[in-house]
């Protein structure tokens, strides 16, 4: 969707967090980020007088994409909005293509970047196709009708995403996959050259979230297009993603080959804690399972089991 203004810090994000885990040796050190097609310097964001971000830096090749991730309250989302301008009062420095982001307008920005929030909330009576729409706002003057080229870009987008099959129907009557989709869309209608993503997939069943993130990544190598998105989901990010960018206590632990980002080494170094990983079967990243039950929680859920059995 378009730059919006500025906006409050996600407390989800920035506040009442646990601490991350200490650090000493990051297994990965970042990149330089001048040459890159987005380059983040010493980002630095604060809420009230709690350090959020801390000394940032890294860089995105133009055409990349790329993921980022961490515990909770590390400062994903706030990176992310700092990038799009969401918010403003950060430290430090954003470059597309050499050029400050500050030095745009937001007309000029919202030509540059899309950003597409996290589901949540109430949805409008707005069709489908009359939100996609919205998104060409940035290269039309005041009352100026859609013309033919907006309306292909439209077209594009909702084919792209497989949303044109609801196009007609309203927002708040489509599932939460179908709204991703929607937004998604949006996002592409509005034609970036950085698409800034904030959790794409959470909460959408798996098929959902295998076609948003395959459509994601089509969208990228056919428009040449640059993605940046936050995430939880560490398979998917070693999987899809290029590169992976790993917060903890603020600042960068890890920034790498995404594919490196399932290493045990790079999971301790970054979560604090090891997780039990088996090779991907087609490309032999490591994935993450879940770790089995603790044998004392196993034999009391064997026990309430054999209780409910024998009281029916």
């Amino acid at each position: 969707m378009t730059a919006a203004p500025r906006s409050s810090v996600d407390v989800r994000d920035a506040a009442d967090s646990p601490e991350s885990p200490k650090i000493p040796n990051s297994p990965k050190t970042p990149k330089s980020p001048l040459a890159s097609f987005l380059s983040v310097e010493r980002l630095a964001f604060d809420v009230g007088q709690t350090p959020i971000l801390r000394d940032v830096s890294f860089g995105v090749e133009r055409g990349a994409r790329v993921a980022l991730v961490g515990l909770n309250g590390v400062g994903k989302t706030t990176a992310l909005r700092c990038v799009g301008r969401l918010l403003e009062s950060w430290r430090g420095e954003i470059r597309l293509d050499g050029v400050s982001v500050r030095r745009f307008s937001r007309r000029d920005l919202a030509k540059k970047i899309a950003f597409v929030r996290q589901i949540s909330g109430s949805f409008s009576s707005f069709t489908a196709r009359q939100l996609v729409e919205l998104s060409r706002l940035p290269y039309l003057r005041p009352l100026e009708p859609l013309s033919e080229t907006d309306r292909a870009a439209v077209d594009e987008a909702l084919a792209r995403t497989g949303a044109e099959r609801f196009a007609a129907r309203t927002l708040d009557s489509l599932s939460g996959g179908e709204r991703q989709k929607v937004l998604i869309a949006a996002a592409f209608a509005q034609e970036p050259e950085l698409l800034l993503l904030d959790e794409p997939t959470t909460f959408l069943d798996y098929r959902s979230q295998a076609e948003i993130s395959a459509s994601i990544s089509a969208w990228a190598a056919d428009k040449n297009g640059t993605v940046l998105e936050t995430t939880h989901d560490l398979n998917r990010a070693a999987l899809d993603a290029d590169r992976a960018v790993a917060f903890a206590q603020g600042t960068v632990a890890f920034d790498g080959p995404a594919s490196e980002l399932t290493s045990p080494s790079t999971l301790a170094a970054v979560f604090g804690v090891s997780f039990p990983t088996v090779p991907h079967p087609t490309t032999a990243v490591p994935m993450l399972v879940p770790a089995a039950a603790p044998a004392a929680v196993s034999a009391a859920v064997s026990a309430a089991r054999s209780t409910s059995d024998q009281s029916r």
